[in-house]
């Protein structure tokens, strides 16, 4: 309201209102243009213009010019009301009111709400100054003000305080602010459990065997347009596949991804030699908890008519959920993307390959190859310009296409200025150019702009949620990532990446009772290959640093094998390095029986060396420890990396600090604070070998008082550490630091 030169004037709670599960401010019956809007007075007889009880002290008294400063004054009494109960001023007159407003201080929310973390308390205190020029400028700076590091002794995200204060910034957050505060935290839309739960199960194919990719192309579009109603809460597509040919009940099913509803059909798709193919899709809606049909079809009609089928079946499960479609939904539901039938078939044969494994699809190449005929044959396809962006994106980001990164890049970003350009509603088209700018240009800014407004148009996406929250965690909002991941992951309850990246966040919060969760659904879900054992053995050692607790609860849950074989993948590490050799220097007696079982493979044959070196050196066979670090530090030179481990353990202190503080610097210019996070980890753990100790603590220092993956059991249980261990510096750090944890 303010960029258009309108001021509101009576900024209260009954005007801040919830639509779509998002604030918004409401009632601008006497909201005035800026350069007019003073002058008007309250008046105890006469029309009120304004409230009292939020009213700033130039507009009560009548005097002055009025802009949106004065809002900002409505808005700090609305904040004071939520946190201590009552406004800043109250009396028995509006006279009364008012004259307080004008003259009196406001009393400190803390009178009231000791609790309140002081960035809040001093945002409030500047919202309520008496002249203008004392306030923020803007909303935004107030809502960047209350999010402010709270220091309290103990690290600022960490805080009961915290918890309390920011659902209070989500709930202020009017328009301009709520669409820029992103890098502060989230805004999130209401509890999944007041929404009715459901799941579409891949419709079985009753045509052809060659025809499955349709039947599948179909319930993913009917996914589509039913997670695009706010009122439902629906399980992602990929879990969706994943239940493809369960001869689970529905009753098990439902319990398995927490749903209430289930949509089952089949699809037959009859191709017609001399007139136009025919289609035929036979959804139910089932209701679990007495296994009863609330609503059951039958459609039979033309493929030209498919989408205004798919449209149907979401329009005909809504209304029999009780939800209401708004009106943008409706139209929504019944958008026809492209009037070629033969450009959509290539369109879902692409979406076949897309959505295996992706974002790492060995199948992306054949993705492309589809939706480069699909916008062939329809140029005006939005939908398949922004999967073609989204999949040159993909191959560049994994490395698919040595050589040749610049032009997947430069159509990455052709598609989506396509998909864009021919339909800027589309909310896939803006995650499109979403990934472009995260992938191609860090610039995680622009990323998140775009990424929100997908999810205004679609909030319970839950591919829209992690995309976004891939993003936030490089900007540092590691909570406001964790609890987008978690309710992704929520939204797709068979996906493990998903779950993974939930831990990664809330481990860099240090709330490890919730990693805990999140990895070892991740664990049971890649159950048969052994993933993520070590991560969550890992967590634990975090979270208690009782090593003999957890080599007793490894041994109980996997037998010694089983230890052996999570201490040979924590070892091999993957992206996880510090993190896994930590768990081996912690753990390490099974150090023999695990070196034969570190995985091998051409591709990520450093990893391989550096995981034996680890191994060896730990069963104390140096000489065999050193010839291996040195293979890695080969391998890694010539993949044009930087092995700061293995220069380090070679006793090469120059180029060990040189490379790590490179990879710290690269993290820095690329405003990655995850990467920094780990580089920094990375340069405290080269320190310690090298005997720096005194940059070593600097290091740990920054560690702990930042989101990372280290904390004080872990820094007292591994071993690493153990020549700090009479170090008063590290004494008092860990004393600084060892609050009780969750």
């Amino acid at each position: 309201a303010h960029r258009h030169d309108v001021v509101h004037r009576d900024i209260k709670p009954e005007n801040i209102l919830l639509e779509e599960r998002h604030a918004v401010v409401a009632d601008f019956g006497i909201a005035r243009a800026i350069s007019v809007a003073g002058g008007e007075k309250l008046t105890a007889t006469g029309v009120a213009v304004g409230t009292p009880e939020y009213m700033s002290p130039e507009q009560a008294s009548g005097r002055g010019e009025l802009d949106g400063r004065s809002d900002v004054y409505g808005l700090g009494c609305v904040l004071y009301e939520m946190l201590a109960g009552q406004p800043p001023f109250m009396g028995r007159t509006v006279e009364a009111v008012l004259r307080q407003h004008m003259t009196a201080p406001a009393p400190a929310v803390t009178a009231i709400r000791e609790g309140v973390p002081t960035p809040v308390t001093s945002a409030i205190q500047r919202a309520l100054a008496k002249t203008p020029t004392d306030r923020f400028a803007t909303a935004l700076q107030f809502g960047e003000a209350i999010a402010q590091p709270v220091t309290l002794g103990v690290p600022w995200w960490r805080s009961r305080r915290v918890a309390v204060a920011l659902p209070v910034v989500a709930v202020l957050a009017v328009a301009g602010w709520w669409m820029n505060a992103r890098d502060r935290g989230d805004v999130t839309s209401a509890e999944d459990g007041a929404l009715p739960r459901l799941a579409v199960l891949p419709f079985e194919n009753l045509g052809a065997p060659e025809d499955e990719f349709f039947a599948d192309g179909i319930t993913d579009e009917i996914i589509t347009k039913l997670a695009g109603l706010s009122g439902l809460a629906v399980i992602s597509s990929q879990t969706a596949r994943q239940l493809k040919g369960t001869d689970e009940t529905p009753a098990q099913i439902s319990k398995k991804l927490g749903v209430q509803y289930l949509v089952q059909g089949s699809v037959r798709w009859q191709r017609v030699a001399n007139g136009p193919s025919r289609v035929r899709v036979t959804p139910r809606l089932i209701d679990i908890a007495d296994d009863r049909h609330l609503w059951a079809a039958d459609f039979d009609e033309d493929l030209e008519d498919i989408f205004r089928i798919q449209g149907q079946i979401a329009t005909h499960v809504a209304e029999a959920l009780g939800v209401t479609l708004l009106k943008q939904e409706q139209e929504a539901a019944a958008a026809r993307p492209t009037q070629d039938s033969a450009a959509y078939e290539l369109y879902l044969r692409g979406n076949a390959y897309f959505w295996v494994g992706f974002p790492l699809s060995p199948r992306l190449r054949d993705a492309a190859d589809m939706y480069q005929r699909a916008v062939d044959r329809d140029p005006t396809f939005a939908a398949a310009h922004a999967r073609l962006s989204m999949v040159h994106g993909s191959i560049r980001a994994g490395g698919g296409d040595p050589g040749r990164e610049d032009e997947h890049l430069g159509k990455q970003r052709l598609h989506a200025d396509h998909a864009l350009a021919l339909d800027s509603a589309l909310p896939e088209a803006h995650v499109a150019m979403g990934y472009y700018h995260y992938q191609g240009r860090r610039d995680y800014e622009a990323a998140l702009q775009e990424f929100e407004i997908a999810l205004a148009a679609e909030p319970n996406n839950s591919s829209f949620m992690v995309a976004k929250a891939i993003v936030l965690k490089r900007t540092g909002a590691f909570a406001a990532a964790a609890e987008l991941n978690a309710r992704g992951s929520d939204r797709d309850p068979l996906n493990w990446a998903t779950a993974v990246e939930a831990w990664i966040n809330y481990s860099h919060l240090r709330r490890h009772h919730e990693a805990q969760r999140y990895i070892d659904r991740a664990a049971s879900l890649q159950k048969a290959s052994g993933d993520f054992q070590w991560q969550s053995a890992y967590t634990r050692l975090s979270r208690d640093g009782d090593v003999t607790a957890l080599r007793q609860w490894l041994r109980i849950s996997l037998g010694d094998t089983g230890v052996a074989q999570v201490v040979a993948e924590a070892a091999h590490g993957g992206g996880f390095r510090q993190q896994g050799w930590a768990l081996v220097r912690a753990l390490c007696g099974p150090c023999d029986a695990a070196i034969p079982l570190v995985r091998s493979g051409r591709e990520r044959d450093w990893q391989q060396y550096y995981g034996k070196a680890l191994l060896y050196e730990r069963a104390g066979r140096l000489g065999v420890a050193r010839a291996y670090y040195d293979s890695a530090r080969v391998r890694e030179e010539e993949l044009g990396r930087f092995p700061f481990w293995a220069y380090a353990k070679l006793r090469r202190k120059h180029e060990a600090v040189t490379a790590a503080q490179e990879v710290l610097e690269r993290a820095g210019r690329d405003r990655d604070v995850a990467a920094q996070a780990y580089s920094q980890h990375g340069l405290a753990e080269v320190y310690v070998i090298l005997g720096e100790y005194d940059a070593a603590l600097e290091r740990l220092e920054w560690l702990l008082s930042h989101p990372s993956f280290i904390s004080v059991p872990l820094l007292r249980a591994d071993p690493l550490y153990d020549p700090l261990r009479s170090n008063p510096r590290f004494q008092a750090l860990l004393a600084k630091y060892d609050t009780p944890r969750d």
